[in-house]
């Protein structure tokens, strides 16, 4: 019982860790999918409390075209922290960086953006605990393990 305890604990632990970077590259792949559905600008804004949420930039609340749907909403969709994990945090790269902006292309708009390049979930290294990243590139988002050694397809 007493070694069952402990890998419990890191298995829970682990599973909290990987829903809550699951749930934000699953942000990210949201706010890709509306910028392109949309060929408008949308933007992923993320706190390190891991909640996040996806939106037209600039937005458009109006209903222009009469379909009873709003043409491009502030908020699209959105994960609040008491959503997921509340005990896990995420540190996000470049250091103050809070978003990223898609283009109508379902590209990552750089230049004075400083948007975000990668997430790294948990915030802070836990023993028994595999942290994971989501590293945003271009137009794409992809999940690794930054502990990994180059050559396994789970590296970073």
């Amino acid at each position: 019982l007493r070694i069952a305890v402990p890998s419990l604990q890191s298995w829970i632990e682990n599973t909290r860790v990987r829903s809550t970077a699951e749930s934000i590259m699953a942000g990210f792949q949201i706010a890709k999918n509306e910028a392109l559905r949309r060929n408008a600008p949308v933007r992923i804004s993320l706190n390190t409390d891991t909640s996040w949420l996806v939106g037209c930039d600039p937005s458009n609340d109006a209903d222009a075209d009469a379909d009873g749907l709003e043409d491009c909403p502030s908020n699209i969709k959105s994960r609040s922290m008491k959503d997921g994990s509340t005990n896990v945090t995420a540190a996000i790269t470049p250091n103050g960086a809070t978003s990223v902006l898609y283009s109508g292309f379902g590209r990552a708009v750089g230049g004075d953006e400083n948007p975000i390049t990668s997430v790294d979930v948990p915030a802070a290294a836990k023993a028994g605990v595999t942290s994971l990243r989501i590293v945003v590139t271009g137009g794409g988002v992809r999940m690794c393990v930054p502990t990994v050694a180059s050559g396994d397809p789970r590296a970073c």
